[in-house]
């Protein structure tokens, strides 16, 4: 019995670290000192906060969700299939699926574990990014790890739609972590069959 309490308390505290660290890599990337200003009132107003989840979830649902709001138009503060906004493709998707999740993405990116390595994402990580458009908040933009270097979300130009991390400069600058909190990952092949339509530069993107 003391073996199985010293073994947990280990566990939770190795658990602990790797939190820690993992949003300490995200600090120490970008040498914009505004940006880590930013990350630092970001970290202080509370991260990694735990959200319930039905264990029958799974990435591959959340993913065939999402998909069903594809080439829907961008709307601010939209959450429906008239007009939708890119945290409200997340609150959307989520709440379909019986999780409860806040509405904008700035909130969002509190919740789950952070990933700060950008080579282990996984399907169904939520990604976010900043300086999409001028804000106070941190975090502008977010959406869905779909597999193969690529997310769904909304674009202010193309609505619901599937980008590539790699090809697009635009948002592979501005990709700052992702989170998870969808640990049941199916170990099907990733996503691969579904509409890449590039923003660039000059999109901007709520």
């Amino acid at each position: 019995m003391r073996s199985v309490i010293i073994a947990s308390i280990s566990l939770l505290l190795f658990c602990s670290f790797t939190s820690e660290d993992e949003f300490q890599k995200v600090k120490n990337a970008p040498r914009n000192v505004s940006l880590k200003k930013k990350l630092q009132v970001f970290e202080k107003n509370g991260i990694e906060r735990k959200i319930d989840v039905n264990d029958q979830i799974t990435a591959d649902s959340i993913i065939h969700i999402a998909y069903n709001y594809l080439h829907t138009p961008h709307r601010m503060g939209g959450t429906t299939r008239k007009g939708i906004d890119c945290s409200g493709l997340i609150y959307a998707t989520f709440r379909q699926a019986g999780i409860d999740i806040p509405r904008t993405s700035n909130e969002q990116a509190r919740y789950g574990h952070i990933i700060a390595d950008k080579t282990e994402f996984k399907k169904g990580d939520l990604l976010y990014f900043y300086n999409s458009y001028n804000s106070r908040n941190l975090i502008t933009h977010t959406g869905i790890y779909i597999g193969n270097g690529k997310f769904i979300h909304t674009s202010h130009s193309s609505g619901v739609t599937v980008s590539s991390i790699a090809a697009s400069k635009y948002w592979r600058s501005r990709l700052l972590f992702g989170t998870r909190f969808i640990e049941t990952i199916s170990a099907e092949n990733e996503t691969d069959d579904m509409p890449v339509m590039e923003t660039d530069s000059m999109e901007v993107s709520y």
